[in-house]
Formats: structure tokens, C-alpha cells, sequence
């Protein structure tokens, strides 16, 4: 960093300041004390360093008498990533079951995972920007128009390990959807997308548990949870802003029946108000499979869905609460 002059000055106590003029046609030579910054050199009045003090360094003092002199200009130091969104605190006696964040610089590091990809570009893992939301590694997902459909489909997507039913669970994870990513908003009929959805084992359909984003390129954008076929709406929240991250919490009773099943929803650490007025909302969490969910995490979206999508994320974690 360039240092300005000012840091090459001493303070003078009282040193002398001198005024020539004349009075009544006489010269005069005035000597008064005064407190005043000067110029430091191996010989003191020498402010023009040429090793002597003379009539040269007093005309410089006394053009430079009183005034305050500007910092040279400074480097700007480089970007830091902003504050985190904060995270939902996880419940005492929370068993943690799988956590991904990609410290390990891998593709995924869950138990009994995939990745659906159309090509292997589509999910990356890197150091790059945006900066990773914890840690150093993020993950990428993006599709293309053209991309070969995946079972019934356009995806890039990461899956975790099952999850049996009957039983209180918490899933959270990051995102970040840039600026330049193409939106559902732009295109016609059958341009949804998703980018976290619970998915029953060994059944066909849609997930009972599905995060939704909607929008146009650029703009904030809206999230809604529901059912994957759209037959159930639990939330929304509009307004959310592009190019920063964002953490998303569900804590759901996983159950096959709506007596005991249950969903609340946390968005940057803030308990979310449902659709109907509360902030928990009794449904049959699962479908009707003895096996359990299993999470899919990135990027799946309609067929009227043109453009470039893509998403960062990151911090994947999934606990059982309580016994």
C-alpha cells in the first residue's frame, strides 16, 4: 500500500516561522512560534533536501503555511465475499445422517448416491466465483436447451441416501442462483423448475416435497414449495435476491399419512408463515412406500423451460430430530 507524504512528516513543537515585509519603508524580519508540520530531512529546515537552509525552503514553508495536504491514492483491496445467510440452528439431540460440502473437492461425498447429468460438465465441483458458501468448494449445476431429457426430465442433480418413514427429519442446504441464469418467468407452459425436492423410493410420479423457483432473467425471483405436480401448495416467498446465498431448511414428520405427517419451512434462518397462516402444516409427507424418501438436490426442469439454467449450492446436511 502507497504510504501518502503526510506519513514522512514530523510534528515540530514550536518552530519558527518568519515574515519579511516592510513598515514605514523599512524591512523588517518577524520571528514567531508557531506549531506547523514540516517536511523531515537529515537537516532540519532543509525542505528541499538540497542540504542547506535558505531563502529556498522559506518560500516553500510559506506557500505551504495552513494547508492540509490529500493522501496519495491507495490500492483497493480485493472483493470479499459477503456474510452468509444465516443458518437454522439445528434442534438439540439432532443425530446428523449425511452431510455434503464438497470440502473433499468430489462430485458428492453422500452415501449410496448419483448424479444425474446430461454430460459431465453439468455438475462441477470448484473453488471458483462465486465464492463457496462455507469452506472453499461449491457445487455447480446447470442445463442447456438441448439437453437430453433423464427420466422424464431435464436435470443436474446430486441424491442422497433413503431415509425411512415415520420419523422427524431436517433438510437443509444452500443455493445461490445467479444473475445471468435463464428463469421460468421468460418461457411459456411447462417452464417450471425445481431445485430441492424429496422423492419417494421405487415409486413413479412427482416428490411429495418440492422447492420451486420462478421468475424472469435478472430479477429477484419467487420460491414456493408445494407437491411436484403442482396438486398441493404449502408456500411462497417473492423477492428473493439473485447472485447471493441463500439457506433453506425443511423439517417435515415423514409419514405416509396426513394425521401424522407435518412440513415447516425456515428461509435465511426465519421461521416461515405457510400459505395457511401458520407456520406448520399437517399433510401425508411421503407416498405410499415402505422405503422412505431420498433428497435430490440441483437443478430439474420442464421441457418449456428454454435458456441456460443454473444454480450454485453448497452445505447439504440431513438430520433425524429426536429418537
Amino acid at each position: 500500500m502507497m504510504k501518502s507524504w503526510m506519513a514522512k512528516v514530523k510534528r515540530i513543537p514550536t518552530p519558527l516561522i518568519f515574515a519579511w515585509g516592510l513598515f514605514a519603508g523599512a524591512a523588517f524580519l518577524s520571528v514567531v512560534p508557531q506549531p506547523v508540520r514540516i517536511l523531515a530531512a537529515a537537516l532540519q529546515g532543509d525542505i528541499n533536501g538540497d542540504g542547506k537552509v535558505d531563502i529556498v525552503d522559506l518560500s516553500i514553508l510559506l506557500s505551504n503555511f495552513g494547508k492540509t495536504a490529500s493522501p496519495s491514492p491507495t490500492s483497493t483491496p480485493p472483493p470479499t465475499p459477503g456474510p452468509t445467510a444465516t443458518a437454522y440452528p439445528i434442534p438439540a439431540g439432532s443425530t446428523l445422517l449425511r452431510k455434503n460440502d464438497f470440502e473433499d473437492g468430489k462430485e458428492n461425498s453422500w452415501d449410496n448416491t448419483m448424479v444425474f447429468e446430461t454430460s459431465p460438465d453439468r455438475w462441477t465441483v470448484d473453488t471458483g466465483v462465486p465464492l463457496a458458501a462455507q469452506g472453499t468448494w461449491r457445487a455447480r449445476a446447470e442445463v442447456r436447451a438441448g439437453d437430453p431429457q433423464i427420466a422424464s426430465g431435464y436435470r443436474s442433480q446430486l441424491s442422497s441416501g433413503i431415509k425411512p418413514n415415520n420419523h422427524q427429519y431436517l433438510s437443509c442446504f444452500r443455493f445461490l442462483i445467479p444473475g445471468s441464469s435463464d428463469l421460468p418467468g421468460q418461457y411459456g407452459s411447462n417452464a417450471w423448475k425445481l431445485i430441492w425436492e424429496q422423492h419417494t423410493v421405487n415409486i413413479g410420479g412427482s416428490p411429495p416435497l418440492a422447492l420451486f423457483v420462478d421468475g424472469t432473467k435478472g430479477q429477484p425471483v419467487t420460491l414456493s414449495h408445494a407437491a411436484g405436480d403442482g396438486s398441493r401448495s404449502d408456500w411462497s416467498k417473492a423477492g428473493v435476491a439473485l447472485d447471493t446465498w441463500h439457506h433453506f431448511c425443511a423439517k417435515y414428520y415423514q409419514s405416509t399419512s396426513s394425521g401424522t405427517g407435518w412440513l415447516e419451512l425456515w428461509l435465511d434462518g426465519q421461521w416461515q408463515t405457510l400459505n395457511s397462516g401458520q407456520q406448520r402444516k399437517a399433510f401425508a409427507t411421503a407416498g405410499a412406500s415402505v422405503d422412505g424418501l431420498y433428497v435430490l438436490g440441483g437443478i430439474y426442469r420442464g421441457g418449456g423451460h428454454g435458456g441456460t439454467s443454473i444454480i450454485y449450492t453448497d452445505d447439504y446436511q440431513e438430520y433425524r430430530v429426536g429418537p
